[in-house]
This record gives structure tokens, sequence and C-alpha cells, in this order.
């Protein structure tokens, strides 16, 4: 037997067990062109949902940290994440936010990120998304 048939015989095993980890709960929405109100004098971005459901958010290897950036005259830092959804879940898109709802850590919850990366790959276990946090 081949090492690819051993791992495609095994691979709903290995996604099953990918998505028992996955404890917390997201919603990711991909956000529209935003418009101007003339009433209010500000712009709305319409938002469409693409996933809600679970997940597990882990902070990026520990080489990847937190990175500063300018933002006009204020300088922001950039919190890295990985967010595993699991694989069955529609194709995200780079931009897309994602809002944890749920999560163990109660510090997680209501935290926003933008997708930098939306991961692919081939015999895969779980959807996995770089993300970043924008922290004042």
């Amino acid at each position: 037997m081949s090492i690819n048939a051993a791992i495609a015989g095994r691979l709903p095993y290995l996604q099953r067990q990918a998505e028992s980890m996955m404890t917390d709960t997201c919603t990711i929405v991909r956000e529209g062109t935003p418009t101007f109100d003339p009433t209010t004098g500000k712009y709305t971005t319409p938002t469409s949902p693409i996933y809600s459901g679970k997940c597990r958010i882990r902070t990026r290897g520990k080489f990847l940290r937190d990175r500063p950036v300018e933002a006009g005259d204020t300088e922001v830092i950039l919190w890295p994440y990985t967010v595993s959804i699991p694989v069955t879940a529609p194709a995200i898109e780079v931009l897309d936010v994602v809002t944890v709802t749920a999560a163990a850590d109660a510090a997680l919850v209501d935290v926003q990120m933008h997708v930098r990366i939306s991961g692919h790959a081939t015999a895969a276990t779980a959807r996995r998304l770089d993300c970043e946090e924008v922290a004042p």
C-alpha cells in the first residue's frame, strides 16, 4: 500500500479528530463596498455571512510575533493568529472578517481578525486561516 492510499484511507478519521479540537465558535463575513449615507454623513459597510460554527484559535508560531505598523499618524499592532475551521466549510477569502463568538479563553471572545492567507491544501484535516487582529 502506498503512503498516499494510507493517508486517503485515514483522512476522514483525521478530519474528525481535528474537528474535535475545535471547541471555540466564530463567524466569518465578507465585507461589501462601503456606501455613504448622506443623512447620517457616515459610511456603512454591508457584510455577507460566509461561515458560522466551530473553530480553533491559536496564536501563530513562536517566531511570528505581533508587528507594529503605521496607520496614518497612529501606530497599531497586528497580532497573528491561526484560525482552524472544518474542511467542509465554504471557501474563505483574504480580507474576510473572523469574529470569535465563544471561546474557552474569555479574552478571545469578540476578537475580530482579518484573513491574510486562506489555507488550501490537499489531504487537509482542517481549513487553516492565517489572520491578524488589529489592536491600537
